[in-house]
């Protein structure tokens, strides 16, 4: 796969070419964000081309490579670009149809993953106006959800969490 035919607006999967465990980016972007109980919490990440249809990522800051190790924990270990550093690029299998139920769950997620994801923010010492802005940006941010009478081949339209949609 080249990497331009990553869909970069849309979540994007990433699954260790060595053991075959998976890294999510939310964001869906060039630029992921490793958003874990680190003391530095937006450490920047970025694709690059490894080779046929594997990335390997790198962090801007320290300019290493992510790896999945023996025991499956993730780190920037070293700035080798060996088989610990490939990732392969894995899309979603089937696009999943939204009824008027599943989508009042996704709000409450939503809301509780907003919840637990402020808390994780605050013990780690951030302030609360870098909390509002990243929450804002992560939770608040447009879907992309298929134009209905295209059959999925059409173009994609953003549209907001909170609009109410009916799919044909």
């Amino acid at each position: 796969m080249d990497l331009s035919e990553i869909p970069f607006d849309v979540p994007v999967i990433l699954q260790s070419a060595r053991n075959r465990k998976n890294l999510q980016n939310p964001l869906g972007s060039k630029h992921a964000r490793c958003l874990e109980n680190n003391r530095d919490i937006y450490e920047q990440l970025i694709l690059r081309r490894v080779r046929d249809d594997k990335v390997a990522i790198q962090c801007v800051r320290n300019g290493r490579f992510l790896q999945c190790g023996d025991f499956n924990v993730v780190k920037c270990k070293n700035q080798n670009r060996q088989y610990y550093e490939e990732w392969r690029i894995v899309e979603p299998r089937a696009t999943a149809v939204v009824s008027p139920l599943m989508h009042a769950q996704r709000q409450v997620m939503v809301h509780e993953e907003r919840k637990k994801f402020v808390l994780e923010l605050a013990r780690c010492g951030m302030a609360a106006g870098e909390i509002e802005s990243i929450v804002t940006r992560l939770f608040d941010m447009s879907v992309a959800i298929p134009e209905p009478n295209k059959g999925n081949k059409g173009p994609v339209y953003a549209k907001r969490l909170d609009e109410k949609s009916v799919l044909a």
